[in-house]
């Protein structure tokens, strides 16, 4: 897996990117740079990944938004139209806003394999008391 590190600039509607570069040191430098000047903006890197998501697409696979009631009911089970670049299950504990379950995305072939995902990372939760 490739990254890059991208020095930023700004906030909200004056947020804007300075450079991406292949290595941390060149984007600490370019960084170093900007923040010895005097505006009033501070410069920050990020590291991404280069080209996030495309093994999972090449693969065949397709990202899913899916809600698991702790019991396995399933609350929805759909295809997303975006990418979670790093997608992810969580158990969220009854509270005001959730209901007790396991909430995310998932890369998967199809529906039932999205399904199936989340049923173990379910049992998983409940096997470590989460």
């Amino acid at each position: 897996m490739k990254e890059v590190w991208i020095v930023e600039e700004g906030e909200y509607s004056d947020y804007h990117v300075s450079g991406i570069f292949s290595t941390e040191k060149d984007a600490q430098r370019a960084c170093d740079v900007i923040n010895d000047g005097d505006g009033w903006s501070r410069a920050s890197i990020s590291k991404r990944q280069l080209d996030p998501s495309v093994d999972e697409m090449n693969a065949g696979l397709v990202q899913f938004d899916v809600s698991m009631r702790i019991n396995g009911d399933i609350k929805h089970c759909k295809v997303t139209n975006f990418i979670v670049l790093k997608p992810s299950l969580i158990h969220r504990k009854n509270s005001p806003r959730w209901e007790d379950g396991v909430y995310g995305s998932v890369w998967a072939k199809d529906q039932t394999h999205a399904i199936k995902i989340v049923n173990e990372k379910r049992a998983q939760f409940i096997a470590l008391d989460m």
